[in-house]
This record gives C-alpha cells, sequence and structure tokens, in this order.
C-alpha cells in the first residue's frame, strides 16, 4: 500500500496516525514549511504535471526551503514526499512503534 499526497483521503490518513487534533495543523498559516498544504501546494506547482519528475520517484524527497519532510504532531513524527508523489512515513524519526504501526495500518510505506 501506499499514500500519495494527491489522494482525496491523504491528509485523513495522517489524522488516522496522529490524532483528531493535527487537523487543526493542516494549512500553511499553521504549521508553515512542515504542513500538509505547502507540501500539496509544491508538489502540484513543480511537478504534478511534470512527468519526469515524478519518475524520479522514490529517489528524492522534495524539498521546501531546507525542510523535506511534512511534520506530525508536534513535531514527533516525520513524512517524506517523494516527486512521485507519495508520501512515506520515516521511521527513524518516530515517536516509536506504535508510531509506525499506525502509520502502516493507515497505508503508508514505512522507510
Amino acid at each position: 500500500m501506499s499514500v500519495f499526497i494527491n489522494d482525496a483521503d491523504a491528509f485523513e490518513k495522517l489524522v488516522k496516525v496522529e490524532g483528531g487534533r493535527y487537523r487543526k495543523l493542516k494549512s500553511k498559516q499553521a504549521f508553515g514549511d512542515c504542513s500538509f498544504d505547502a507540501f500539496l501546494e509544491k508538489w502540484k506547482q513543480e511537478v504534478e504535471d511534470n512527468p519526469a519528475l515524478q519518475k524520479r520517484g522514490r529517489e528524492l524527497a522534495i524539498d521546501i526551503n531546507g525542510n523535506r519532510a511534512i511534520y506530525g504532531f508536534a513535531g514527533l513524527n516525520r513524512y517524506a514526499v517523494y516527486y512521485s508523489g507519495e508520501i512515506v512515513f520515516l521511521e527513524m524519526l518516530t515517536q516509536g512503534k506504535k508510531a509506525t504501526e499506525r502509520a502502516k495500518k493507515a497505508g503508508f510505506r514505512i522507510v
């Protein structure tokens, strides 16, 4: 299973991992360059209509002003967004095994 930034339910899958309080951090105004909306906007602007970049797939994560991850609630979990649009859960930057299990259950690939 994989979750992609342009999936209609992608943010809701993040909420399944991070909890309901995470909804208030979706926007750039609330969470800046670490937000879901910031990465979705960047992907749409630079990648959505560029198949050559999408083919880079799992090779390269999107970078926004030096930040390469969507932050989870309180910044305790991190999610990279690849040029393919796939959102992956970064196991080495996590709250622990419970968060990793929630991410797997929600459909995120664990790296």
